[in-house]
């Protein structure tokens, strides 16, 4: 995605976010919203090469992006959104708290969206081809087989709901997905069957 798509999906995501505010507004709470523009006009080569092309041309745009909410006490169930795209120089840390030495499989991960204390999801630097993983901190990264662009076109269409990517690490299964699920409850344009329509169109393994 070039800079002016991005900039057009954020016009076209907070488009969706300003209805989903207005129709739920009863029944949602938001708890931190940031959008910080990058002011640097281009990332270098070397950092490109880290990255790749998606996300330095993202990151070329925002340099960060966070986004909590929550259900109100009134609900009778409890969900979560959570975005948290972590700056470039935060990307650029890599593994360093690992233990790479020790875990040969976090050996140059690194985190991306940090959307909860014990979950984010992060990608290999220098190997961005591999897409991106989900991550708890007591296991290892699993795949999502997501580029960045794909990732992005998941966020728009679950809102960022917390957890929505254990969903899609295998074994996969399309008839159900508990976080959807509720996501219906205050969605009912968002379904299981489209979760799944959306996500096998993107996958980077097909």
């Amino acid at each position: 995605m070039s800079k002016k798509q991005f900039e057009f999906y954020f016009e076209e995501y907070f488009k969706s976010i300003s209805l989903f505010r207005i129709k739920r507004k009863a029944k949602i709470e938001e708890f931190e919203y940031s959008l910080n523009e990058n002011k640097t006009k281009e990332i270098n080569n070397q950092t490109r090469g880290l990255i790749g092309d998606q996300l330095a041309d993202f990151f070329s745009s925002v340099n960060n992006w966070k986004q909590k909410w929550g259900t109100k006490y009134n609900i009778d169930f409890e969900l979560e959104w959570s975005i948290n795209i972590l700056s470039i120089e935060e990307v650029l840390i890599g593994d360093v708290d690992f233990l790479p030495e020790k875990y040969p499989v976090m050996k140059n991960f690194t985190l991306l969206d940090h959307f909860y204390n014990e979950a984010a999801v992060g990608f290999y630097l220098d190997q961005p081809e591999k897409g991106l993983f989900y991550f708890e901190f007591d296991a290892n990264p699993q795949k999502l087989n997501l580029d960045f662009k794909g990732y992005l076109e998941m966020l728009k269409y679950t809102k960022g709901v917390a957890y929505w990517q254990t969903s899609v690490i295998e074994p996969i299964i399309k008839t159900s997905s508990p976080v959807i699920e509720k996501m219906n409850k205050l969605f009912p344009e968002i379904t299981v069957e489209g979760f799944y329509e959306l996500y096998d169109s993107l996958r980077i393994d097909r």
